[in-house]
């Protein structure tokens, strides 16, 4: 049983990693089924076995990708502070920046956004108490808050990752941590 499984695997890493190359310079709407079983040295029956279409390729790229990020930015894996959750997640990003950049072309990224927001709005936020002006917010201007920064901060990474801003993930995590703390107490 674990053969066919490593078998299954590789043969689904093969056909991930063709798309991936053939996504670099075709759009996913001209990339056909023969042209990446062609990529991946495989038979269009080996990927019917698989997929269905390379969308659904992609669709499973995109879902590997945001569970990688969900388990790297974990609050379980001991990350201290907020400083160092975005440092963490920016270095993720980083790392990762030529799929990102693939699955934003090709209009895949949105299950990525919206993994980072939860993650945002747990991991910058979470449960704590919130001080604005000096005083404690409600629920909901705490949720306000929350998707202004997660979207604000979802709007820089994706910028910093598409334009390839010649930012480290150290310069970014310090850019994003200041814009908001400078506003904002946490307690």
């Amino acid at each position: 049983m674990e053969k066919v499984n490593q078998r299954v695997a590789l043969t689904k890493r093969l056909i991930q990693e063709a798309l991936l190359r053939l996504l670099k310079k075709t759009p996913l709407a001209k990339v056909s089924v023969c042209a990446l079983c062609e990529e991946a040295q495989i038979n269009r029956t080996t990927f019917y076995r698989h997929y269905e279409t390379p969308d659904d390729v992609l669709s499973e790229i995109a879902a590997d990708a945001v569970q990688q990020f969900s388990r790297t930015t974990a609050p379980a894996q001991g990350v201290p502070n907020e400083k160092q959750f975005l440092l963490k997640m920016c270095e993720f990003l980083q790392a990762n920046a030529p799929l990102l950049r693939i699955l934003a072309q090709s209009n895949a990224d949105k299950p990525f956004a919206a993994e980072m927001y939860r993650v945002l709005s747990a991991g910058v936020l979470g449960k704590k108490t919130v001080l604005y002006r000096g005083k404690p917010v409600d629920e909901a201007t705490l949720s306000l808050i929350n998707s202004y920064f997660s979207a604000g901060i979802f709007a820089l990474v994706r910028l910093w990752i598409l334009e390839e801003v010649p930012k480290t993930p150290a310069e970014i995590a310090d850019l994003i941590y200041s814009s908001f703390y400078h506003n904002f107490a946490l307690q």
